[in-house]
């Protein structure tokens, strides 16, 4: 047998080296999984789709996979958002009338489908702009008239909307011997005439003797509008809590601004 021979250099460490071993036999299959949950039902009674933004409650084999605030469409076809779940085989459903959907009071029969659907993409807006001479202000809150064009909207579709609104207003040769407040808001003239919620704006004139400049260019919005009709008709009502000892207060410009978010 040869001779052995020194490692040059030697090693500092004993080095372990790990060998593996023969393979063992397989283990066991595991047991088999819980099947996945369906993320559709079905209908277990009749029932009417309600006006847009309103809301029904709907009988359904299984609404387990539901959540607050998704939306699901419907045989017929109509699409509603969870407005809530009473229990697992109910939900409450709030109708949101996309292009398409059936209309309100239609009858959806029994075993129709329920599954998931997702926001519609479809924008509309609405625009109106006054134009023609100015509207000088009273102490009336009234509807902007200009002298051409005033700046009236009509809604176009029911839906919820966001409505931007403007004026500029224009000392000329005006004379305040005190602050005085101007109001200018929205209104909708038919349908119930009302005000529009958030839809109000005020601010105060300055001290000033015959004086003619740009006082402010007033803005509101945006303001959320939601409507179950096709012809709302908005119009801005302005006015001065005092109007000037000389000269006027006059709204020059205008304009509104709707812009559809939902059906």
């Amino acid at each position: 047998m040869p001779a052995t021979t020194s490692c040059t250099p030697c090693c500092a460490e004993t080095q372990t080296v790990n060998v593996p071993g023969v393979e063992g036999p397989a283990g066991t299959d595991g047991a088999n999984g819980v099947n996945g949950e369906n993320a559709s039902t079905i209908t277990t009674a009749d029932f009417a789709v309600p006006n847009v933004g309103n809301s029904v409650v709907v009988d359904v084999q299984d609404s387990g996979w539901m959540v607050v605030g998704q939306i699901v469409i419907t045989d017929g076809p109509a699409n509603f958002v969870v407005a809530s779940i009473p229990n697992s085989i109910s939900v409450q459903l709030t109708f949101l009338g996309y292009a398409g959907d059936v209309a309100p009071a239609t009858n959806v029969a029994t075993g129709a489908r329920v599954s998931p659907s997702g926001l519609a993409q479809e924008l509309t807006d609405a625009s109106a702009y006054a134009a023609g001479t100015a509207y000088s202000l009273t102490a009336t809150s009234a509807a902007l008239v200009f002298g051409t064009t005033s700046p009236d909207l009509v809604i176009p579709s029911a839906g919820t909307w966001l409505i931007f609104a403007s004026v500029r207003y224009d000392y000329t040769g005006a004379t305040f011997a005190a602050s005085r407040t101007v109001t200018t808001k929205l209104r909708r003239t038919n349908n119930t005439a009302t005000d529009l919620t958030n839809g109000t704006s005020g601010w105060l004139t300055d001290v000033i003797t015959t004086l003619t400049y740009t006082a402010i260019d007033d803005v509101i919005g945006p303001v959320t509008y939601t409507t179950a009709n096709a012809n709302d008709s908005i119009s801005i009502f302005v006015d001065v809590s005092v109007i000037p000892t000389a000269g006027t207060l006059d709204a020059v410009e205008a304009n509104i601004v709707a812009i559809r978010i939902s059906n």
